[in-house]
């Protein structure tokens, strides 16, 4: 019969790691790739979600380019404000 400790030293992460497949390390380089997708698709995330509501509202309200024009100016504010955002949050780590 297996005791709590017995139990709780077969479960160490130290033992399961050691079963795990060695993992691939990415080149130091692929931080700032990944530093620059990030900044990517939040700068474009920001601005598909605001144009897509901007059309909703002319169709709804049946103007049609205005709330389109609207939205996508102000996707393009808060998209950049994202990419500023992350910038300054990340401003002392090493890519």
């Amino acid at each position: 019969m297996e005791t709590e400790s017995d139990v709780s030293s077969e479960n160490s992460g130290d033992e399961f790691d050691s079963k795990l497949p060695n993992k691939k390390k990415l080149p130091k380089s692929s931080g700032g790739l990944t530093a620059l997708a990030t900044c990517g698709i939040e700068f474009a995330s920001a601005i598909i979600v605001a144009v897509l509501f901007g059309e909703w509202l002319d169709k709804y309200f049946n103007k049609s380019p205005l709330f389109l024009v609207i939205f996508f100016l102000l996707g393009s504010l808060a998209g950049y404000f994202n990419v500023l955002r992350f910038i300054n949050s990340n401003e002392n780590r090493k890519f």
